[in-house]
């Protein structure tokens, strides 16, 4: 797999966005070509994010750390303490967990 030819760069914010390519919804986020990808921009750049659901979940052996973004109007969290758990099974150790749409508690 190559990288894209076309990406979007900020030089004053240091910021690269490689967009998803095509057919990569074909491609397994435990395949060997998605590990050589990541590999390589670990290479290039000082931090890489990696924007996936949680259906991904084994991606995150590609990962150093997660940072998980939960939707509190439609996610239980119980949900959240599962997916925390399966995370660190798989060998994450730093998690963060960032909360969308809460609901203030006058």
């Amino acid at each position: 797999m190559a990288f894209p030819s076309k990406k979007l760069a900020s030089e004053s914010d240091a910021l690269t966005l490689i967009p998803l390519l095509p057919g990569a919804d074909e491609l397994s986020p435990a395949s060997s070509e998605l590990e050589q990808v990541v590999e390589r921009l670990k290479q290039s750049f000082d931090l890489v994010i990696i924007d996936c659901g949680t259906s991904a979940l084994s991606t995150a052996s590609l990962c150093d750390s997660a940072l998980v973004v939960r939707d509190a109007s439609r996610t239980d969290v119980s949900e959240i303490e599962t997916l925390v758990d399966d995370l660190r099974r798989n060998g994450l150790t730093g998690i963060g967990i960032v909360e969308n749409f809460c609901q203030d508690s006058e």
